[in-house]
């Protein structure tokens, strides 16, 4: 679970940068900066955008999905509790809602063209708040278990390695601006803070004690 003083900064740092880019400010000067840089660069007109390109499968749903359906599901099994189903539903409903939400209503254009309210989906990047989310997330659930010590080493590394790789990938294809990186970390931070929250914890108990009183009690008890 993030520290509170890194949800309240993520707060404050997406509060900024949504500011900055609906009023066109110095954040926007720089994105467009960066994206003159990289296209300069051609890594889209390259062979090496392929290699680049899995850089950005870190964050792609889809992906995602199937690598950590399958872990929070083996955290299922050894707990035998619906804390890790609940707080995952949640997460990518969150995520659906608060996301597309920002993006629909700020209508920013992805690289080369930068206008607000044209339809576009391009702030805040969903990508890199999917990468901070469900990799954050997945690495809750495997450190409050006892799991195989290769499973907690890549859920680890995954949660860091995930939104980095994504922010350089989409970075060097010019996928996005760099302010939308910004605000995409903002709220993956603020999220993962409310679906790691010890108050669900009440909750999925209770659910747990009538599973419990059915004969499927905890393998492993979740710390």
């Amino acid at each position: 679970m993030p520290r509170w003083w890194l949800v309240t900064a993520a707060a404050v740092l997406f509060t900024i940068v949504t500011v900055d880019v609906v009023r066109r400010g110095a954040l926007v000067t720089f994105d467009h900066d960066v994206s003159r840089t990289v296209t300069d660069w051609g890594t889209r007109r390259h062979k090496i955008k392929y290699a680049v390109y899995l850089l950005t499968l870190f964050g792609q749903r889809g992906t995602v999905l199937v690598v950590s359906i399958p872990t929070v599901a083996y955290v299922i099994w050894r707990t035998r509790s619906v804390d890790p189903v609940v707080r995952y539903v949640l997460a990518l409903v969150l995520m659906t809602v608060v996301v597309y939400s920002m993006k629909y209503a700020v209508g920013r254009g992805a690289p080369p063209i930068d206008g607000l309210h044209i339809g576009g989906e391009s702030y805040p990047s969903g990508h890199v708040a999917n990468a901070i989310l469900v990799w954050g997330l997945m690495w809750y659930c495997v450190a409050r278990v006892e799991v195989a010590r290769q499973v907690r080493v890549v859920a680890n590394l995954a949660r860091v390695i995930g939104p980095i790789s994504v922010v350089i990938g989409m970075t060097l294809l010019d996928y996005h601006w760099a302010s939308d990186f910004l605000g995409g970390i903002g709220i993956g931070i603020v999220l993962l803070s409310v679906v790691t929250t010890r108050w669900l914890r009440p909750l999925t108990a209770r659910v747990d004690a009538i599973i419990a009183r059915r004969g499927w009690g905890p393998r492993d008890p979740i710390r």
